[in-house]
């Protein structure tokens, strides 16, 4: 799951990870940027997985693991908010 993190560093690192083409993908059809971000919210899915955890033992959920990109301290503060 991706931490919180600002634009400009999911840009940098998505550029180290050979994403450019998509990036510019996204800068010339603006109206691929809107759907891409009004996607599923961590709260949200972090929700889901709870629920599906909780519903359904056998999945085996222990937790999740999430992408930091380079703000350890932020994510963890993420997750002590909005881990149920």
């Amino acid at each position: 799951m991706v931490g919180p993190a600002d634009r400009t560093a999911l840009i940098k690192f998505g550029l180290m990870c050979g994403v450019g083409a998509s990036l510019r993908a996204l800068k010339e059809r603006h109206e691929l940027t809107k759907s891409v971000m009004s996607g599923e919210t961590p709260e949200a899915l972090l929700t889901s997985i709870a629920q599906a955890r909780n519903a359904e033992p056998s999945l085996g959920i222990t937790g999740v693991h999430f992408f930091t990109f380079g703000s350890l301290a932020r994510s963890t503060r993420f997750v002590d908010e909005h881990m149920l």
